[in-house]
């Protein structure tokens, strides 16, 4: 399981065949609730906010640090 941490960036899975991952929004892990392990994401192009995401349901984005 990879490890999701608050700044994070991630795309929701998505289980359709017809939607590859680098058309979906990016998304931004903001908290991550210490109790179940549920991370709360914010879209970076319009703010939506998804409450509780299981982090297995996330694809982490590799960025290089600066």
């Amino acid at each position: 399981m990879q490890d999701i941490k608050i700044g994070d960036l991630v795309y929701r899975e998505n289980r359709s065949k017809f939607i590859t991952r680098h058309n979906n929004e990016i998304w931004i892990a903001t908290d991550i609730c210490s109790c179940d392990g549920k991370v709360r994401i914010v879209s970076i192009h319009n703010q939506d906010t998804v409450l509780t995401c299981n982090p297995h349901m996330l694809i982490k984005i590799d960025t290089e640090e600066v």
